[in-house]
């Protein structure tokens, strides 16, 4: 149970470090302008949807590794692609909605990225928000 817990975590924070910090992500300009210039814009919502689409993928190639292993995973039961698609909708939408809220708060404060210590607890505030999900998510997957 540990090991699949840890096998899962490791991949959705791998899948969270590359769909938000890295140029691996489609619409990458987009994305970040939108979050520098604020609003819910589409951009923000699409980026939701590329951080959930890359955690369900973890999810899949967890429970692959999984079983090749010789551990039981939820790979082949009905019920887990209905939980895939629960999943989607939950991080697609929170991220959106974690997101917002911090451009939101860097707008209305003209927190800047290289010159106030504000900022930095705001994005760190922001990453454990998008860590609960994750921990919520193998929860209902493991706990």
């Amino acid at each position: 149970m540990i090991n699949c817990l840890f096998l899962t975590l490791t991949l959705l924070f791998l899948a969270h470090l590359i769909a938000d910090f890295t140029p691996l992500i489609p619409f990458k300009k987009q994305i970040l302008d939108a979050k520098i210039n604020g609003g819910k814009d589409k951009w923000i919502y699409v980026h939701g949807l590329t951080v959930a689409s890359y955690k369900v993928i973890a999810i899949i190639i967890s429970n692959m590794i999984l079983l090749l292993s010789q551990f039981k995973p939820f790979l082949f039961k009905p019920w887990f692609v209905i939980m895939l698609v629960i999943f989607f909708i939950i991080e697609s939408s929170t991220h959106f909605i974690i997101d917002v809220c911090k451009t939101d708060f860097n707008l209305k404060y003209n927190l800047k990225c290289d010159t106030n210590e504000t900022y930095w607890i705001a994005v760190g505030i922001d990453q454990f928000l998008h860590a609960i999900v994750m921990f919520g998510i193998c929860y209902c997957l493991y706990g």
